[in-house]
């Protein structure tokens, strides 16, 4: 079930990949590097895509099962071996391909956003979604290699590192190992800095994992620190999910206050990071706080995290490095959800006096 975890500088050299390759990409990639539009083509069996939600839908993988098996023909199902180059809705969509593909093909993934290298290609889960529900199909299904690869990662723009501190962040709040600490001297957020945490923030992730690899005994649900809050805003506002994130890490945190699960001591030393300067704004978070209260139960409801007896196990912070779990309903969290909205609404009223 592990993984190899390979970093390279720049692309690694085509020998390196089995001769009966299936190359699926983001097709954005060739407008933006040359070196990798020349890279690509020498793979003779290649798909490009385009990024987004719409690829990862049930309705449409017929079709790309279809071309990926006519452009495949001639290649051996024993070495058919699927290579994806792309971000985290990529990278789920060729791992379920690659899970269900002539009952399991080799898979080679290689992250091409910083939310992917941090957190989406790590951890074997695959999932598409269906009639506007995410992930709900799916599959756990482990890739032969990960590939980092610094110069395709630096393509991004700098916004792109600022989303992605948040599932940092969390996977450092997570983390007992040196990866809080190095994450709390950051005073800026740019690429270099989220590249250099890239070792130690897979090797956490990997830990969790590989405590619970299949989700049989909770322990992967810490992973979804934040999450609950994070898919509810981010599927009523539209925002990049690194940013949601973010600010679902803000909401349980406060949370974790209110509930008396955090010191005060552990609080304030987490609330007063000096990074929060450079990524949390408090009129967006108010602004979140302020979504129509049916469509986040609506989305809390439809949570894939939710029992039978219509409970979350929700993860809540006690201490850094140290995240547990309880059970909560979805009128717990739209109660907290109003008591922050209304904390919020005091202290901007405040200010204005």
């Amino acid at each position: 079930m592990k993984s190899q975890l390979t970093f390279h500088s720049q692309l690694p050299p085509f020998s390196k990949y089995p001769k009966d390759t299936i190359l699926l990409y983001d097709q954005a990639l060739c407008q933006y590097s040359p070196a990798f539009k020349k890279w690509s083509s020498r793979f003779p069996v290649r798909l490009g895509l385009a990024a987004g939600e719409a690829n990862k839908s049930l309705e449409n993988f017929p079709a790309l099962v279809a071309e990926i098996l006519k452009r495949s023909e001639k290649i051996s199902s024993r070495e058919m071996t699927l290579l994806v180059v792309g971000g985290g809705t990529l990278t789920d969509l060729g791992g379920f391909l690659a899970s269900v593909m002539k009952r399991g093909i080799c898979l080679i993934l290689m992250p091409t956003t910083w939310l992917a290298a941090i957190d989406s290609a790590h951890g074997g889960k695959n999932g598409l979604n269906i009639f506007g529900y995410k992930n709900q199909i799916g599959t756990f299904y482990f890739p032969e290699r990960i590939e980092i690869v610094k110069s395709i990662l630096l393509l991004q723009s700098s916004v792109r590192a600022r989303e992605a501190f948040g599932e940092l962040f969390k996977i450092a709040l997570i983390s007992r190992g040196p990866l809080l600490n190095q994450v709390k001297k950051f005073k800026t957020i740019d690429a270099q800095k989220i590249y250099s945490a890239l070792p130690q923030a897979i090797q956490a992730k990997n830990c969790v994992v590989d405590s619970d690899p299949f989700e049989k005994k909770n322990k992967r649900h810490v992973l979804n620190l934040g999450h609950t809050f994070a898919h509810a805003i981010e599927k009523v506002f539209k925002i990049p999910h690194g940013e949601a994130v973010l600010y679902g890490l803000v909401f349980s945190l406060i949370w974790s206050r209110s509930k008396k699960l955090i010191s005060t001591k552990d609080f304030d030393q987490l609330i007063q990071l000096q990074i929060w300067s450079e990524c949390f704004s408090s009129e967006i978070y108010f602004h979140l706080l302020s979504a129509p209260l049916a469509k986040i139960k609506n989305s809390i409801a439809q949570d894939k995290k939710k029992n039978s007896r219509g409970e979350l196990l929700e993860p809540f912070i006690k201490a850094p490095g140290q995240v547990i779990l309880r059970k909560v309903t979805v009128e717990d969290f739209v109660q907290e959800f109003q008591r922050q909205k209304k904390f919020m609404q005091r202290a901007k009223d405040a200010s204005l006096n």
